[in-house]
């Protein structure tokens, strides 16, 4: 043994257990250029879908184009179905509020009929006093029937037409004035009606009736004829 190798370090043994180095990866394949005919092939898919989309759009447009051409007849339409409708509903509503009205009416008859007759026994009562207490009871009962019922006396004047609608003549008064032919000499009884002109009771009056041998012209009898008081 040398001197050198007495005193030289001694070597450590390899460790078995020790991983070896990695090794190198592989650089990636380099990329292959595109042909030529591979972007013709491409661009030719391209157009071709381009196309498809267009024809899709355009009946697409069509459709659309022709809904909107068709939606002012049909706005029309509905509005002249709302306007029906809504011209059944108020015909509707008139046709159940006369025959409310008139079956109020014709529950209503028989009482309005007994405070007419009550009227007419206290306009007798009265007569031209307007102070009596009949005159004041009869003012009240015209005006419960104004507020509760709708309905109001009338009277016909001397020397207006005679309304057989509203009038019933009950007597006839010769007259040898030829324009008086056929108009109210005299209201005999009151009549009564609503604010909608519907009559609950005639007026009963006298009518003049022409005749050239008559000696003079009618005139009304203020003593007879019944003056409304209210």
């Amino acid at each position: 043994m040398t001197e050198d190798d007495e005193f030289s370090e001694p070597t450590e043994p390899a460790d078995a257990d020790a991983p070896a180095d990695p090794a190198v990866e592989p650089e990636e394949a380099a990329a292959q250029p595109v042909g030529a005919d591979e972007v013709r092939a491409a661009v030719d898919d391209l157009k071709t879908d381009l196309k498809t989309e267009m024809v899709m759009l355009g009946t697409d447009l069509t459709a659309l184009r022709n809904e909107v051409t068709g939606l002012p007849d049909a706005l029309e339409e509905l509005r002249r179905l709302r306007t029906r409708d809504a011209d059944l509903l108020d015909k509707l509503h008139s046709e159940n509020t006369k025959l409310r009205e008139g079956e109020l009416a014709k529950a209503l008859a028989p009482l309005l009929a007994g405070l007419l007759r009550l009227h007419d026994q206290m306009l007798q009562l009265a007569g031209d006093d307007k102070t009596s207490d009949a005159a004041l009871l009869r003012t009240q009962l015209l005006q419960i029937l104004d507020t509760s019922a709708g309905v109001r006396s009338y009277q016909p004047q001397p020397g207006e037409p005679f309304d057989s609608v509203r009038q019933l003549g009950v007597g006839r008064v010769r007259t040898a004035d030829k324009a008086a032919d056929g108009t109210v000499v005299r209201t005999v009884r009151l009549g009564f009606g609503r604010d909608d002109g519907s009559t609950v009771r005639v007026a009963e009056v006298e009518v003049a009736l022409y005749d050239p041998a008559a000696a003079t012209s009618v005139t009304a009898d203020p003593g007879t004829e019944w003056a409304d008081n209210s």
